[in-house]
């Protein structure tokens, strides 16, 4: 495992968090994309494999600027330590629940996007926090960053603790294994591209009673339940959807790309789907997800490549990219 997660919030519902707290998606100034979180009081929370060393990224944007935590990071019920903001507004980094270690330089101003990275290493002397804000670090810290038993941690928080909120966007995790993205993620922004047509494959049965025009069923930004859907009993089946596309601007690259959906089984029979895309004449599916019967986040496997060419995808390959899902 490399890349634990990637979330722009563009699907406009809290299911990537697994306690979104009070916090709600937004579409104001968003830093890509037409979507990003708004931290409530409470925190949203998102449960991880535990981890001894990990690199977050996110967008940050402050609609105010006082003392307050921004992220925190837990093993289970354990604080271990925060990203927070100064009065003055320069980030800082704390073990435990309160140990200030040290303080950027960087003042953040109000209501303007920042690409901030932390570096997380729990260990005893050999720990490491710091925090980068636009691919510059800005502070450091070696030392004793396990201020318990935990060598590990598992949640991330994001909240805000004072009357201002944060925008975040562009959320990312790397762990240290697999030999890439196993270091600090670097700039990413996470736009999506929806249903806006029909694929060459349209087996699965709309809520219309019928397999016509099946992409009307599935392209409501957030889902919208059990008003529209496809379905099917069958494994094999699947349905292939057109997509809407993404103008890359001079200089960008797609560096990862995949299929989510929201989905549930009509009842506890241990059903599952595969994600994937057609591209050109290849078909590149993820293995198996089991599914539960309440709705929830499904994702497919990052294709770094278009499979159909192995090579880096182009506009080209994003102009003709279809998307869909598979009965497993």
């Amino acid at each position: 495992m490399t890349r634990i997660f990637t979330e722009g919030f563009e699907a406009g519902d809290t299911l990537f968090w697994g306690v979104a707290g009070n916090g709600s998606v937004s579409t104001t100034t968003p830093r890509s994309g037409s979507r990003c979180w708004q931290s409530g009081g409470t925190a949203a929370q998102k449960s991880i494999s535990a981890i001894s060393e990990g690199y977050v990224r996110l967008g940050l944007f402050a609609t105010g600027i006082a003392a307050q935590v921004i992220m925190r990071w837990y093993a289970s019920g354990t604080e271990l330590g925060s990203l927070r903001l100064s009065s003055a507004g320069n980030l800082q980094l704390y073990t435990s629940t309160g140990t200030l270690v040290a303080t950027g330089s960087v003042a953040i101003q109000l209501n303007t996007w920042y690409l901030v990275e932390v570096r997380i290493k729990i260990a005893d002397a050999g720990g490491v926090l710091e925090v980068k804000v636009d691919g510059t670090v800005d502070a450091t810290f070696s030392g004793d960053t396990k201020p318990g038993a935990d060598t590990t941690f598992n949640l991330i928080y994001i909240l805000h603790t004072g009357a201002s909120v944060w925008r975040i966007d562009d959320f990312a995790l790397n762990d240290t294994a697999g030999g890439v993205d196993d270091g600090y993620p670097g700039d990413g922004k996470v736009v999506m591209l929806t249903p806006n047509g029909n694929g060459d494959s349209s087996q699965l049965v709309g809520n219309d009673g019928n397999s016509v025009d099946n992409y009307l069923l599935v392209d409501e930004i957030p889902s919208d339940s059990d008003t529209t859907y496809v379905e099917s009993a069958t494994a094999t089946e699947k349905d292939l959807y057109g997509m809407t596309t993404y103008t890359l601007e001079s200089g960008q690259t797609v560096l990862r790309l995949w299929v989510e959906a929201r989905a549930r089984e009509l009842t506890a029979a241990g059903d599952g789907i595969q994600l994937g895309v057609k591209s050109g004449a290849t078909e590149s599916f993820s293995a198996t997800r089991p599914i539960g019967t309440s709705y929830a986040r499904y994702v497919g496997d990052d294709l770094k490549t278009d499979p159909n060419t192995a090579a880096a995808w182009t506009q080209g390959g994003l102009d003709a990219l279809q998307a869909g899902v598979k009965v497993a």
